[in-house]
């Protein structure tokens, strides 16, 4: 029992080595794109990019929200589209 409660608590730990390590590389990313694009508060939506990352299927698209719209409200539709696909 105690062996298999070890072997848990391993897998988890990896799991989250791993999601942070993915994290932080996708709000790197992020803040490095929004910012060669010239986007408004770029670390502050790459930190944004990184935390909503914890949250499963949706983080990434409430992530995703606002720096689109501040790419459009800036810089117009083009920009916003290049947000969107990068």
């Amino acid at each position: 029992m105690i062996g298999r409660i070890s072997a848990l608590t391993e897998d988890v730990r990896n799991y989250m080595a791993v999601l942070i390590g993915v994290n932080f590389l996708v709000g790197l990313r992020a803040t490095i794109f929004l910012f060669i694009l010239g986007v408004a508060y770029a670390i502050l939506r790459g930190l944004l990019a990184w935390f909503m990352g914890y949250i499963p299927s949706i983080g990434f698209i409430i992530a995703l929200i606002p720096p689109v719209l501040l790419a459009y409200a800036q810089y117009g539709l083009q920009t916003a589209l290049i947000v969107l696909g990068g």
